[in-house]
Order: structure tokens, then sequence, then C-alpha cells
């Protein structure tokens, strides 16, 4: 996988946590200390091995450079990240308020967090311009990630969310969290489409 050494030594893997807790404050509502470990360091690793020197510039997907710019990281992948979390956790809330439908809280939220973190490495370009890399081109979305998680010891049933997430898997969710990250996912991903006047996922 492609990096650049200049970057990846340029600071240090305290430097990229500090950084990657400032961006995704909703880490810390992870209450599992190991759980919480493993996503921030999942993040962290995605980033060393990327050519992207900031995390906060890694635009959503390719369309996301010309798409509308309401608010400032309107578009980027790290909004859309905590957008996916927010929406997860409140929704999940709901349902279990409203129809007795509990949750694992601290699975969901970090299914929430991990769901695109490969596209850290499946896009390369800049801030302005980017499209799929080697590993985008090749590998299917989420793969990349979810055998990040099997390799930092998380659950199958975790791994499987980050599979089901997209609709570019054949496997539907078969759990609660599963299914709220992708319905949140479309949400937040359809909500921006919309607005930019393109093609829905749901379509």
């Amino acid at each position: 996988m492609a990096r650049n050494e200049a970057t990846v030594h340029s600071t240090t893997t305290q430097d990229r946590i500090d950084r990657i807790r400032e961006l995704l404050p909703e880490i810390a509502q992870i209450g599992d200390d190991n759980l919480r470990t493993i996503v921030e360091s999942i993040w962290e690793q995605v980033w060393r091995e990327s050519d992207w020197q900031e995390l906060g510039d890694i635009p959503k997907n390719p369309s996301a450079p010309a798409a509308p710019q309401r608010v400032e990281n309107a578009w980027t992948l790290i909004t859309h990240t905590r957008a996916v979390a927010q929406l997860s956790a409140t929704s999940a809330e709901t349902i279990k308020t409203l129809h007795g439908i509990d949750y694992d809280r601290d699975s969901l939220v970090a299914l929430a967090l991990l769901h695109d973190v490969s596209k850290v490495v499946e896009y390369v370009g800049t801030k302005d311009s980017i499209a799929k890399g080697h590993l985008g081109k090749l590998i299917q979305h989420g793969v990349y990630s979810a055998f990040l998680m099997w390799q930092h010891g998380l659950s199958t049933e975790m791994v499987h969310g980050v599979i089901a997430h997209t609709p570019s898997s054949r496997i539907l969710p078969q759990t609660h969290e599963a299914l709220i990250v992708r319905y949140t996912d479309f949400l937040d991903t359809d909500s921006m489409l919309m607005d930019a006047g393109e093609e829905l996922y749901l379509s």
C-alpha cells in the first residue's frame, strides 16, 4: 500500500491519535476502554498508511469537492462519520424507548465510527480533487476496514456491520446495530446527494 514516508515520520503516533480525538469527539462516548483504544488505533493506522497529511481534508467521495459547501467542513469524510455516529445513537435510543428493542451502545458507536474508515486508503488526491486509488479500485469498499477490525480482535458481529453497511455488499444487516448504521449512512449520504442534485443511493 502506498504511503508518504515523509508524512508518516513527521508526526508521532500520539500526535495522530490526539488529532483523531479532536476530529472525532464521538470516540469519547465509547465506554469500554479497550474498544475505544481499538477505534483510535484503526483510524491511526489507516492515516499512517495513506498519503493524506490531514484527515480533516479528505472529501467523503469524488463528487464532494463540487457539492454545495453550506457550512465549514461539509461533505468531508470526518463530518459524515460524525453524522452517522450521532444519527445512529439517537435513532437507536428512539427505537429502544418506543419499541423496547435494545442495542449495544458501545458497539453501535464504534461501528458507526469505523464504517467508512477504509476510505482513508481507498481514495487518493487532495481536498479539491479525489479518486479511487489502487486499493479502492481492487478491493470492495469496507473490506479493509473489516480486516483491521478482525486483526484487532473485534467481534464477528461488528465486522459484519461494516461489511453490510454498503450497497457494494451482497450481505444485508443481521443485527440491530448493523441495520441502524446502514440506514443512517444512507440518510446522511442521500441528504447530501439530494442537496447537490445527484442520484440518491435509494434509486
